[in-house]
């Protein structure tokens, strides 16, 4: 299982390298720069062939790779007259005019997102399963101490506990991944709820308005809510406390302790109050019996019980090729705003709630989506796979973005300053320039591996 989490983290950061370093060779090419090397990966080439001028190579080190252009050279003893030269070679990146530099730097970049929006218009338009708990939710402040006299959305709006919300928008809604997809498209943005609540009279169909509100820790858009996930198990940990205590799939919790559980929030609290084990009261077929469950917990201290609960799986919407579109759009537009808010506070030194990923970790989480989706299904995998394939290239392509030096980004400013100086700068300015990025790359590398290495000792 870890080789194949490996295989595909691996798979999914060579394609998503591919399509950035592709969209600066087709700008290159189109701008009539000639490309030299075309690698995926980095260091020394395993295998390739040359055509039109260019080598295409596979490299040795595989998280990374590069499109290298014709008179791109970086050297410290670079002259002025040799740097003049190369700006008057037939072909040569510097003799290109910065306006065209400028678009072939920001080719990878926009490769990166238009990638998205084809593989997430893709998924929508063949159709997905996605597995999640049904529409009734929690209000948070009615079960979570934590938030002690804070208001939310959803309690402002009139929701309540026990709710189903039916629709937003006017759209259908069949699961609480639905909900929060709405949520997350519509941050500060009134949406009209179309309610179902059960009273001893019956059921009672409303509308509320609800406002999402944006946290500040995690920069997306919230109204205060939990699904409303019934305290059924779905799969128990092997050699676990659950597991050892005789539960097993399909378990239904009735009582931790004499104390009713309702739903998973009950249970959970129940658990945080104990101070060793529990007597569980559960209903398995037709039989109740009661069970003792040692508590244990995970690395954070949070309580543990050993395994998950049940879910049920749900079918995306059927849409056309333009709806499909319009949402892979939507999708990514998210996608952007999310990355860029998380980028803002990055900057803005704000880190609570914020994880930082390197290439490790994600190669870890695309390994792991392709691997956990595939336990479900074959199309199932390849959704997982390529719908956080999608997620990652925002992520990658924005982060280009940046404007310091190496990145695009700073390419951008380079050739912009250069373009609105109508003067070619020099070589020592130029090598200073790149290698202040370096050093600025090579920080935000041992940070991003130290956040990745602490990940998995946590």
């Amino acid at each position: 299982m870890i080789a194949l989490t490996i295989l595909f983290g691996l798979i999914g950061l060579g394609i998503i390298i591919f399509v950035h370093e592709l969209g600066h060779f087709l700008a290159a090419k189109a701008g009539g720069i000639d490309v030299e090397t075309f690698s995926l990966g980095w260091g020394k080439r395993l295998a390739g062939f040359t055509r039109g001028g260019t080598e295409y190579r596979i490299s040795w080190f595989p998280l990374g790779g590069y499109c290298k252009m014709k008179g791109e050279m970086l050297r410290a003893n670079l002259e002025q007259a040799e740097m003049d030269r190369m700006r008057g070679e037939e072909g040569s990146y510097l003799a290109a005019s910065p306006w065209k530099r400028i678009v072939v730097v920001l080719a990878g970049p926009l490769a990166n997102m238009v990638f998205a929006v084809v593989v997430l218009s893709f998924i929508w338009w063949v159709g997905f399963s996605t597995f999640s708990w049904p529409n009734k939710i929690i209000v948070a402040p009615d079960y979570m101490q934590a938030h002690g006299e804070e208001v939310h959305p959803a309690r402002q709006a009139g929701l309540e506990s026990g709710d189903r919300i039916v629709a937003m928008n006017g759209r259908p809604v069949e699961s609480f991944w639905d909900i929060t997809e709405v949520i997350l498209q519509n941050p500060g943005t009134p949406v009209l709820c179309e309610v179902e609540r059960r009273t001893p009279q019956g059921t009672t169909a409303l509308e509320a308005t609800v406002t999402p509100d944006v946290d500040p820790d995690t920069g997306q858009p919230v109204i205060g809510i939990h699904a409303w996930i019934e305290p059924v198990i779905g799969t128990v940990a092997p050699d676990r406390a659950a597991a050892l205590s005789g539960f097993a799939a399909g378990d239904r919790i009735l009582r931790v302790d004499g104390r009713e559980v309702r739903h998973s929030v009950d249970f959970e609290r129940a658990l945080q109050e104990a101070k060793g084990s529990v007597d569980v009261l559960i209903e398995r077929g037709s039989g109740r019996r009661t069970l003792t469950l040692v508590r244990e917990t995970d690395g954070g201290g949070a309580p543990d019980p050993g395994f998950e609960w049940d879910y049920s799986a749900y079918r995306s919407p059927r849409v056309g090729l333009f709806g499909a579109l319009g949402r892979g759009f939507t999708q990514t537009a998210d996608l952007i705003r999310l990355t860029l808010m998380g980028i803002g506070r990055l900057l803005s030194f704000r880190f609570k709630g914020l994880q930082l990923a390197g290439p490790i970790r994600m190669t870890q989480i695309m390994g792991e989506a392709a691997t956990a989706g595939f336990d479900l299904g074959i199309g199932v995998g390849f959704v997982s796979f390529f719908r956080i394939l999608g997620f990652i290239s925002v992520a990658i392509g924005l982060t280009q973005l940046l404007p310091i030096p190496v990145l695009d980004g700073g390419q951008f400013v380079l050739n912009a300053f250069e373009g609105l100086r109508r003067k070619a700068l020099g070589p020592k300015f130029i090598y200073r320039f790149q290698i202040t990025g370096i050093f600025i790359i090579l920080i935000i590398l041992v940070t991003t591996i130290m956040s990745d290495i602490l990940s998995f000792v946590r």
